[in-house]
């Protein structure tokens, strides 16, 4: 199976998707929506059958390095985000997740693909529970940073279209409610990620909690979404204001993600 040639076969056809999905936002043809929908799939197709591949040849998930991670990230990001839209009637949100998911398997190009035997480690099924709870997490937080740049836009098109407001305003109280249900899905996923991330610390280190690079930015970004959820809770906080808590939120996901394991030294950094 040629492996690269099914990746850029995917990542011309997110890219198509997303252009087609661009395009509907502004001139809402029905057959821009079918053809941004026909080219989702195919690329989707390809990425599902990609990540099989890789499955069946490593003989475990796709949890050991970077080249897998952003493998399953993104292909669970394009699943999780049909799910929405299929929920909420939302076409949209794809313009904004679809790029997003291009990108994070485009990121597959600059590393080596080979397959390698896992670290005595990682061997363990604390990989399966701790990696997948953890990218739950930030699948969920990548919608909500999409629906809360949405947010945004919405607003500003309200302002700029006196005679169109009512209607701005009331997508953004639907990106208002998707941020935050997403959030809401997100968190307990994070956390659970944080605690069986201590566990398996313990028993492979001998500690709990290290204060290790990626467990720090791991800690910040659980407190800026716990934050978010609370001040919802408490003081009612929505609209502009969880939004931008949302989009900070995700700049943390990202350093957690990427930026720990390039700019720090971290225990972590297994790729």
């Amino acid at each position: 199976m040629n492996v690269v040639a099914c990746i850029r076969g995917a990542l011309l056809a997110y890219l198509a998707g997303s252009l087609f999905c661009m395009v509907h936002a502004f001139f809402h043809r029905k057959w821009l929506r079918s053809a941004a929908g026909a080219a989702v799939g195919f690329a989707f197709t390809l990425h599902s059958i990609v990540l099989v591949h890789r499955i069946w040849v490593s003989g475990r998930l796709p949890f050991s390095n970077m080249y897998e991670t952003l493998l399953f990230f993104s292909w669970l990001l394009v699943l999780i985000s049909w799910m929405l839209e299929r929920r909420y009637r939302l076409f949209i949100l794809g313009t904004f997740t679809t790029p997003i998911a291009l990108l994070i398997l485009a990121g597959t190009s600059l590393l080596p693909p080979d397959v390698e035997r896992l670290m005595p480690s990682l061997r363990s099924n604390w990989l399966i529970i701790h990696v997948s709870t953890c990218f739950l997490a930030y699948t969920a937080f990548a919608i909500a940073f999409a629906s809360s740049t949405l947010f945004f836009i919405f607003m500003l098109m309200a302002r700029r279209k006196p005679g169109l407001k009512a209607e701005f305003e009331k997508r953004c109280s639907v990106m208002d409610a998707i941020t935050y249900r997403t959030i809401t899905l997100g968190f307990p996923f994070l956390t659970l990620g944080i605690i069986t991330g201590s566990v398996w610390a313990d028993l492979c280190w001998g500690t709990y909690w290290s204060w290790d690079p990626k467990e720090t930015w791991s800690l910040v970004t659980w407190l800026i979404y716990g934050v978010c959820l609370h001040l919802r809770h408490t003081d009612g906080m929505k609209g502009g204001w969880a939004a931008l808590a949302s989009i900070v939120g995700f700049a943390s996901v990202v350093c957690t993600y990427f930026g720990v394991n390039y700019l720090f030294s971290t225990l972590h950094a297994y790729a």
